[in-house]
């Protein structure tokens, strides 16, 4: 009988230690250097702001872990999608900063990327709900519209007010969400009968919304949106209340 003790068996769990990392805190602080020494030199302009460099320190961050979650599902999922949008609003600030781009020009920049990161985030791709949108995709279209729209005026592209005459063009901004709010609301009741909640609140929100971008699109007054608002609520809870007696 082998009375020898058995050797440990190597633990298949035992995490490898990378070197990318420090690989790439190496070329981060060259690149800084280099960029500081060509500003000091006078190669680059005082208006190149080196230090932005750092927010792509948590821009790159987000973008690893949205492709490390890519990696390990296998699918674009909630975590890879935010991921990305999150890298895109944090590239988006450093574009604008490090260049020393003019705020009060390319601020719609910071809009545009704010949209697309929740138009990425509207798909649902998990669940008794996969394929279907939620309303976080129309807000980031009504983001991106609108942004493109102020960045255009700003540079002096095109009018977007010149194409609307008497009405707001931006009011449109807030249409998208209230429109899709209801395309949403028709797609759910289509599924199945157990989503009538989810189709009551959608439909409320939608209805809420277009109220308000009416009277945006209209120059109404404000004032007029309190009463408005009202009397869609009341609305909503009296068909609340007889569907659930039928």
């Amino acid at each position: 009988m082998n009375t020898e003790p058995l050797s440990p068996e190597p633990s298949l769990s035992k995490p490898v230690r990378r070197k990318s990392s420090g690989a790439f805190w190496g070329l981060v602080l060259i690149v800084a250097g280099l960029i500081i020494f060509a500003q000091q030199t006078g190669l680059i302009g005082e208006r190149f702001n080196w230090w932005a460099l750092f927010i792509l320190i948590p821009a790159f961050g987000s973008l690893a872990a949205a492709f490390s979650a890519f990696r390990s599902s296998g699918k674009i999922d909630a975590a890879v999608r935010s991921g990305v949008g999150g890298s895109i609003f944090l590239l988006t600030l450093t574009y604008i900063l490090l260049f020393g781009l003019d705020w009060a020009v390319y601020w719609p920049l910071m809009v545009i990327a704010a949209g697309v990161s929740f138009f990425l985030n509207g798909f649902e791709t998990r669940g008794a709900n996969a394929g279907m949108v939620s309303v976080q995709l129309w807000i980031g279209l009504g983001a991106i519209y609108l942004g493109l729209g102020f960045l255009a005026d700003n540079l002096g592209w095109l009018d977007p007010q010149a194409y609307f005459g008497q009405y707001k063009w931006w009011a449109v901004a807030i249409l998208i969400p209230g429109i899709g709010a209801l395309i949403n609301a028709l797609f759910t009741a289509g599924r199945s009968e157990k989503n009538a909640a989810a189709v009551f609140g959608l439909v409320v929100f939608g209805l809420l919304v277009i109220a308000t971008g009416i009277v945006a699109l209209l120059g109404f007054s404000w004032n007029l949106i309190g009463p408005i608002l009202l009397i869609i609520l009341g609305l909503a809870v009296m068909l609340g209340i007889f569907a659930r007696r039928m």
